[in-house]
């Protein structure tokens, strides 16, 4: 594998996610046909081989690593990573990757954990309520991001 360890084609646009803490991200990167069968990674910055966080194994098979998964599905050419119960820790530069001959391809993203309650309960599904923020972001025709949807899920009373 090859991981970026200096250039890249310089990014139009920055997304940046803003989350709290006990919540989740789920991140979107769509890519380029010829990609399909690539091996695709997460990464925190600056990206290094030792910043690697999770990455495929094989096409449309899910890879899970403590509250990290991944997923390159081929039929919607896209690989979606989540995060799990984010922590004030999990703010900063991370990437979405796709290893290739050369250098690697990076989508720069950035994630924002703010603090907060995020509570889970038992409760019956009668007096459930389940709050869903989502915000949709889109790049520029220079990025390889398609979309990126930050959902938080709580329950309150």
């Amino acid at each position: 594998m090859d991981y970026l360890f200096g250039w890249f084609s310089p990014l139009i646009h920055l997304s940046v996610f803003t989350g709290t803490e006990g919540g989740r991200v789920e991140i979107y990167c769509r890519y380029k046909d010829s990609y399909q069968y690539s091996n695709h990674y997460f990464c925190h910055a600056p990206c290094r081989y030792s910043d690697v966080l999770i990455e495929t194994q094989k096409a449309d098979i899910p890879v899970s690593k403590g509250r990290y998964s991944i997923l390159n599905t081929v039929t919607a050419k896209s690989v979606s990573v989540t995060i799990k119960n984010l922590s004030l820790k999990d703010s900063g530069v991370y990437y979405c990757g796709v290893s290739e001959w050369g250098s690697d391809t990076l989508t720069k993203i950035e994630i924002s954990v703010k603090k907060g309650k995020h509570e889970h309960k038992n409760m019956d599904n009668s007096s459930q309520k389940l709050p869903v923020t989502i915000i949709t972001l889109h790049c520029t025709a220079y990025c390889h991001l398609w979309v990126v949807i930050l959902v938080f899920y709580g329950v309150h009373t």
